[in-house]
């Protein structure tokens, strides 16, 4: 498979990480005025408030203080057009595409994906057809750079499972994926059931908001050399713990669905469709858009066929957190599952070595606990 510079721009997701590349005082601020100016009787800056100095000169300084600040939060209200982002990106050299580089972009998208609320407002500027244009030179140059191009690829032979619990993969007593997946089933029906009554009641409100498969699943990731395994650095709205175990594992299964894009995505829901709409519409629509009956793929069905599922870095820029049309009026999101993450449907992983100890140093990243005395 080959990455398509079209797809880096298909998604908010895949925008979002070109636009992080640039390292440009103009369109961070015009990125920072976007959101804000969504947020207009929602909040208001704060500023760094100084020693009070007495007299007739403290009054000025506060007055003069607080003038600045009425003036600098009246800019930062005021909507940023399409076109002003353009313009700035189109004038700004293109950045670099070094693997760091990318690592960073790539990994700021993915912990900015929120499918349970209203698209941030740099999303929609970012969507306009004046910002996609402006951004295809950078997106032409990433989809031909040596470590973006494996994005596309299928699941990677060498695999490595992260534990974010106490170290050891498997420690925990885990149900067989064939128990896990009736379980998961059986909550799916009971949850939706309960929806579809309180929304009869007139109750609104609430609801999840995911789409992957269930959790008790087994799941790895590719690791990037120089940096580590993929899974460290892509997870959605990441509030995870600064140390992780990461255990190589066997090669997913050679009946491993890809989803490199939006439409392998629907097929899934066409085949194996799930109706989560009473559970999922109140936040979906707001966050994603409107549909009048949302489906997910029900992994239960899907597991009498493959083995396992593995959603393609590209295909996660491209598709993750948009509308992906199934059929007349239905719908579906991919929404919740880091990219690059293979799981395994029935069966687990070979467990092919010992657990390496993964540490987040503030502004320092990830290291290997064998490197952490080079760094501390």
């Amino acid at each position: 498979m080959t990455l398509d510079a079209a797809a880096l721009l298909a998604g908010p997701r895949g925008r979002g990480m070109l636009v992080r590349l640039f390292d440009d005082a103009t369109i961070r601020t015009l990125m920072m005025r976007a959101d804000f100016a969504t947020r207009v009787g929602t909040s208001s800056m704060s500023y760094m408030r100084t020693p009070a100095t007495p007299g007739i000169a403290g009054l000025v300084d506060r007055v003069r203080s607080r003038r600045q600040h009425a003036l600098h939060e009246r800019e930062m209200r005021r909507p940023v057009a399409p076109a002003e982002l353009a313009e700035a990106i189109a004038a700004a050299p293109l950045p670099s595409i070094a693997p760091a580089a990318l690592v960073e972009a790539l990994s700021r998208s993915v912990d900015d994906a929120k499918a349970w609320q209203p698209p941030d407002g740099n999303e929609a500027v970012l969507a306009s057809d004046e910002v996609s244009t402006a951004l295809t030179p950078l997106a032409a140059v990433v989809a031909e750079s040596p470590f973006a191009r494996a994005w596309a690829n299928a699941a990677h032979p060498q695999q490595w499972a992260l534990d974010r619990k106490d170290g050891r993969l498997g420690s925990d007593p885990v149900p067989a994926p064939d128990d896990a997946l009736a379980a998961w089933r059986e909550a799916v029906e009971t949850e939706e059931l309960r929806y579809v009554a309180a929304r009869q009641r007139g109750e609104v409100g609430g609801g999840p908001w995911w789409s992957m498969p269930p959790g008790y699943l087994s799941r790895a990731t590719a690791a990037w050399p120089e940096f580590g395994p993929a899974g460290l650095y892509l997870e959605e709205d990441s509030r995870g713990p600064s140390t992780v175990c990461a255990t190589p594992v066997g090669a997913p299964p050679a009946n491993t669905y890809e989803v490199p894009d939006a439409e392998s995505w629907a097929r899934l829901c066409t085949d194996y469709p799930l109706d989560v709409t009473a559970s999922r519409d109140y936040l979906w629509r707001d966050a994603i858009g409107h549909s009048d009956r949302w489906v997910i793929p029900d992994w239960q069905a899907m597991a009498a066929d493959w083995d396992g599922v593995h959603l393609t870095i590209s295909g996660y820029l491209a598709a993750a957190t948009t509308l992906i049309d199934v059929s007349d009026g239905t719908a579906s999101v991919i929404a919740g599952w880091g990219p690059d993450e293979t799981v395994w449907l029935t069966g687990r992983p070979a467990i092919m070595g010992a657990p390496v100890e993964w540490r987040r140093y503030q502004n320092l990243g990830w290291h290997a606990e064998h490197d952490a005395e080079k760094i501390t």
